[in-house]
């Protein structure tokens, strides 16, 4: 199988497939799309995301940003508070006691900015892995907390554990910020002097100032006190992806406008150095919302700072589209993400293959 998430095919027979219930404590079950499962247990609930990597030493501590960040989003989107990580790390046979200090350091650092509270986990050593892998599963409290992310948020609930029972075709699909932060992020953090060849050094500090923009904390905050029926982070696979995701999770088709998606000028001259589709880039940072009233809600994330824009709607078929230049075109189900025609054979300091998972 190649670098990335699997596809969605190999994921619904070898996976989700295999899966066997023994209790209906997990309400948000393993599905294409859900990132997050919640456990409701006599009246004790969570929300729990897991996110990995194969460990870089050149970008210790952005690694661990994009993965915690992948999981809190995740929660998130379900209209949780992440306030929790566990953290589980397998070291090759041979690592330096001084390289664990060094990314615990940097775990640590980074959970006090994202108010998260490192709760324990595993940690080990096996000749069995030739690059240190990393996972950390957030935990997040059901509803957003007053004041965690400025907003009056969620009141110690999820949101809707079944989408296809409140998702109606007609409904807005609303886009936060811009697609392929994450992803702009990373092609700079990994191949700064690659561009430095044909963009000005200011161009990509420009540009690296999307690492300040990959959490969607503060906009799931919003939308979920403002009456959204669905959140979904867009990630791996990009906004293509995640359209395609969103109507497998509310069990409607889809329909976007590309032209309507907004995308800062670097991601695309970036995206046309490399070769890479911007559609289909990691996209961390951003957030779809299906609601009712797509206008009020990104007026009320543009008070608090956060653009968004209406780029869809639900429809009543199945079909999964967009809308380009007049056409309209049928997306194919995801099967990875462009970053890694670029990142997927990195070398670490020891000269060994290194990848985001």
């Amino acid at each position: 199988m190649k670098p990335g998430k699997i596809s969605e095919p190999v994921l619904k027979r070898s996976v989700i497939r295999t899966i066997k219930y023994l209790t209906d404590e997990i309400s948000a079950k393993a599905a294409p799309g859900n990132d997050a499962v919640i456990a409701d247990s006599e009246g004790i609930a969570a929300a729990v995301s897991t996110a990995g990597l194969y460990m870089s030493e050149e970008n210790l501590y952005f690694d661990c940003q994009c993965a915690i960040l992948n999981g809190m989003n995740n929660v998130a989107a379900k209209g949780g508070t992440p306030f929790a990580v566990l953290m589980n790390v397998i070291l090759p046979a041979g690592k330096l006691e001084s390289d664990l200090r060094a990314l615990m350091g940097s775990v640590s650092k980074l959970c006090l900015k994202l108010n998260l509270q490192i709760a324990g986990g595993s940690t080990e050593v096996s000749s069995s892995v030739k690059n240190t892998i990393v996972t950390f599963t957030v935990l997040g409290h059901p509803g957003i907390r007053e004041n965690v992310f400025g907003s009056e948020g969620l009141k110690n609930k999820f949101l809707y554990t079944d989408p296809g029972a409140v998702c109606r075709p007609g409904m807005d699909i609303v886009l936060t910020k811009h697609i392929g932060i994450m992803g702009t992020a990373m092609l700079v953090q990994e191949k700064k002097e690659e561009l430095l060849s044909k963009f000005p050094k200011s161009y990509l500090e420009k540009a690296l100032k999307a690492r300040e923009e990959m959490s969607v904390c503060s906009e799931a905050a919003v939308a979920g006190s403002s009456g959204a029926a669905v959140m979904h982070d867009v990630s791996r696979g990009g906004i293509f992806a995640a359209l395609w995701e969103l109507a497998e999770i509310t069990g409607r088709g889809v329909e976007a406008v590309i032209t309507d998606m907004p995308v800062r000028q670097e991601t695309i001259e970036f995206c046309e150095f490399y070769g890479l589709n911007p559609y289909k880039l990691i996209s961390g940072g951003s957030l779809l919302i299906v609601c009712s009233r797509g206008k009020e809600i990104t007026e009320r994330l543009g008070h608090r700072g956060i653009p968004a824009a209406i780029i869809g709607k639900l429809t009543e078929n199945n079909d999964k589209a967009v809308i380009q230049n007049g056409e309209k075109r049928y997306l194919e189900p995801p099967k990875g993400d462009e970053i890694y025609k670029v990142i997927g054979n990195r070398k670490t300091s020891e000269n060994k293959k290194s990848q985001i998972v």
